[in-house]
């Protein structure tokens, strides 16, 4: 049959080919030479999302999304990816590449309501943890089997996170496996007492951003950050950072941070709230910072957000005392008044030393070098010392229209 001879030239590029195009332009061509295209992956759908082997699965998905008539029908083929979902040999990040293109596709929600059952059952535990919020909103009646499930893979889903982080800057060879057993078990503490504090369960966390270098993770009024190492851990300390419930330094066995978890109060980042930032605003924490003895060397908008109350760390609703030290801190917080709701607050801990530390790290930002001008300049011009020793090396040309 032709079509048969068809499929067999098809599944062979497919899991033969090591260019690692997704469904290469030979198999299109094949497909249009035989005047099948569309038509010949509908018909043979099943057959392709049960054989495909795990590799190849993506290159599948990709040619679904990028034809219209193909996507429609991977709806009415939901419970046979289900299937091979069930095998636990397509990966994690296949199992979200195929969440991710059905959540724009008419129907979606009816096809998931109807299927839900299958869904936790089929699906990896972690990728239920990032779906779980959205799955639940759909489908109130399973929180309580979508949060069994979770709970009962508390371990499981805590090292996939922390290996997915660790990935990023792929440091995930550099961990043992004690020690990945052994930060997957404060994580796990970490996410049931800020559950228990907010009175969520695991279904209630809502997966609200992943990054280059980061996951993060919102239960309640509380922010979970599982991300890649800090150029400096310990930092100083400062009304205008955001003042952290935890921060946890992740080590290898040599002692070098290979990652970072923190814990904070809910910080409005939205783009509406980033858009009312101005390149003033952004100077005058920098220059505040400066007068104090602290040095940022990457300030810009992206990394503040708007307090949506007291900058201080809260237990369900109320002040709890850190240790400046347990939180990375070099120095206790000053008895000054508090930033209140509405305030702008640094919210990457990063790049932030003391005036005289060794070994200060410089992002790629060109906002540096023309805020440090233009505070010694201001320094100048008020009669001050000018002879400070300057802190940078080299100065760049800038434009006075920045990019932020």
């Amino acid at each position: 049959m032709k079509n048969q001879k068809t499929l067999d030239k098809v599944l062979s590029i497919i899991n033969h080919s090591t260019k690692g195009e997704y469904l290469s332009s030979k198999i299109e061509d094949i497909l249009k030479e035989d005047k099948l295209n569309i038509s010949f992956i509908v018909k043979n759908f099943d057959y392709l999302i049960m054989l495909l082997d795990g590799n190849n699965f993506a290159r599948l998905l990709n040619y679904v999304s990028l034809e219209e008539n193909l996507s429609r029908s991977v709806l009415k083929k939901f419970s046979s990816f289900m299937r091979r979902f069930k095998t636990g040999d397509i990966s994690n990040k296949n199992q979200e590449i195929f969440f991710d293109m059905i959540t724009f596709l008419p129907g979606n929600k009816t096809v998931l309501l109807k299927n839900m059952k299958d869904v936790i059952e089929s699906i990896s535990p972690t990728v239920l943890f990032d779906l779980a919020f959205s799955l639940k909103e759909i489908s109130p009646k399973y929180s309580n089997k979508i949060n069994e499930t979770i709970n009962s893979n508390q371990d499981k889903i805590c090292k996939d996170i922390l290996l997915r982080s660790l990935s990023k800057r792929n440091v995930q060879d550099d961990i043992t496996i004690k020690d990945l057993n052994d930060y997957s078990l404060t994580l796990q503490i970490l996410f049931r007492e800020i559950l228990k504090s907010e009175g969520k369960k695991f279904c209630d966390v809502e997966m609200i951003g992943e990054g280059g270098f980061s996951q993060i993770f919102k239960v309640g009024d509380k922010v979970i950050k599982v991300g890649a190492p800090r150029k400096t851990y310990n930092i100083p300390n400062h009304r205008r950072i955001i003042q952290p419930l935890a921060r946890v330094n992740l080590t290898n066995q040599y002692q070098e941070s290979i990652g970072t978890i923190e814990v904070t109060d809910e910080v409005d980042t939205s783009r509406g709230a980033l858009s009312k930032i101005t390149k003033e605003d952004l100077y005058r924490i920098y220059k505040e910072l400066r007068d104090d003895g602290i040095i940022w060397t990457d300030p810009k908008i992206n990394n503040l957000g708007i307090l949506k109350r007291k900058n201080v760390p809260t237990i369900r609703g109320k002040h709890f005392q850190v240790s400046p030290i347990s939180a990375g801190f070099i120095n206790e917080l000053k008895e000054i008044k508090p930033l209140n709701k509405g305030d702008i607050v640094i919210v990457d801990t990063d790049y932030l030393y003391l005036q005289g530390q060794k070994d200060i790290s410089y992002n790629n930002n060109p906002y540096i070098s023309y805020f440090e001008k233009r505070y010694q300049e201001e320094k100048r011009k008020k009669g001050k010392d000018s002879t400070e020793k300057k802190i940078f090396t080299q100065e760049k040309d800038i434009d006075d229209d920045l990019d932020y």
